[in-house]
């Protein structure tokens, strides 16, 4: 099952990054842009304005949720065919 390996926030690129891993060690990693916004023409910035209404609790929990249940559904395709899982 993925869980909250390490978070931080990278203020060169903006993004508050969330890595998720499992217990064989993949990993997944979740970033939510906290930095601006810059205009691709000129490069004028615009400051986020919706720092507020961003959960990272929430999601980590549904990607976290949804990574779950795709590893569950490739494990059962696995033993249904009698594959060996590496």
């Amino acid at each position: 099952m993925y869980s909250v390996h390490q978070q931080y926030l990278d203020m060169a690129a903006g993004f508050h990054v969330i890595e998720l891993r499992d217990e064989k060690g993949n990993r997944h990693l979740v970033q939510l842009a906290v930095g601006h916004d810059a205009c691709p023409a000129c490069g004028a910035v615009h400051p986020k304005d919706n720092l507020e209404s961003l959960d990272p609790v929430a999601a980590v929990s549904q990607i976290s949720q949804a990574l779950n249940t795709s590893q569950q559904q490739m494990h059962a395709y696995a033993a249904k065919h009698g594959l060996a899982v590496k």
